[in-house]
């Protein structure tokens, strides 16, 4: 069985990455919203909102992740030869809290799939349009030449 010495290190260590992957989202966050274009459609500020507020909460969920791990070796899991419900508690709490992690996570995947949809659209439209105003600039142009040069009835050698 292991000692409480390695499982209090072990914790301590996986606390601290936990800590670390926080700290670096925050940084990353930030930088991410700084670099993001003023002139967004009402579209994407919803967009940008709701992926903010998913972010900061799996954010604070890393946090207190990292703190019920390193505090949890500091609790009995046995008391009067019985398992200490705090102790199931706590790591009940960060089961949950992975999987609410998992669940945003999702929700995030899902949400970045539909506004890389509604951009992909966008895009195809506007192509889509600008080919038909060249198609229309080349047959206006076509007719042009035509009235111009009526003996070549639109054939040119």
């Amino acid at each position: 069985m292991l000692d409480n010495v390695s499982v209090t290190t072990a914790s301590l260590a996986l606390a601290t990455g936990i800590f670390a992957v926080a700290v670096s989202l925050l940084f990353w966050l930030r930088y991410e919203r700084e670099q993001r274009d003023e002139n967004l459609s009402e579209a994407d500020l919803d967009h940008f909102s709701r992926q903010d507020r998913r972010r900061n909460i799996g954010l604070a969920i890393l946090l207190i992740l990292a703190q019920g791990i390193a505090v949890s070796p500091q609790i009995d899991r046995r008391v009067a030869g019985r398992p200490n419900l705090l102790f199931l508690l706590v790591w009940l709490a960060i089961f949950l809290l992975i999987l609410l992690l998992l669940a945003l996570a999702f929700v995030d995947l899902i949400a970045t799939r539909v506004y890389a949809k509604r951009h992909r659209e966008e895009i195809l439209r506007a192509r889509n349009d600008l080919l038909i105003e060249i198609e229309q600039i080349a047959r206006e142009d076509r007719i042009k030449r035509e009235a111009e040069n009526p003996a070549s009835n639109g054939t040119d050698h």
